[in-house]
């Protein structure tokens, strides 16, 4: 999948894209077709991205009364960076998990074993 297409499934910009792919550990190249396994690691961070944005963006809440209606929107900010840390770790287990996945291809099988007396 190329960036501009992540870019389109993703909802977001190409510049949040390239940050969660460098971040992710890939190069960005517009010329690259991504595996969806690396789209799916790059998603994840994408998606901590966008909401740490929104929770920016919500910061300022604000509550209001009128009589008997009120709106309260001051835990909006809150909500959204809890929910933003829920992507970051569900993308740094993935990280973990890839870690340990080339640190088996790349290791050998062969132990030396103490002797049982």
């Amino acid at each position: 999948m190329l960036i501009t297409d992540i870019t389109v499934k993703y909802n977001t910009t190409e510049g949040i894209v390239e940050e969660a792919l460098l971040v992710s550990g890939f190069q960005v190249d517009y010329a690259s077709d991504y595996s969806p396994k690396d789209v799916s690691l790059a998603g994840l961070y994408i998606r901590y991205l966008v909401m740490m944005n929104e929770a920016n963006e919500a910061a300022y809440g604000f509550k209001y009364t009128d009589g008997e209606e009120g709106i309260d929107k001051t835990s909006v900010n809150d909500n959204m960076r809890r929910t933003a840390q829920m992507w970051y770790e569900r993308w740094e287990a993935e990280m973990e998990k890839r870690e340990l996945e080339q640190i088996k291809e790349t290791s050998s099988g062969f132990h030396i074993r103490k002797r049982v007396w």
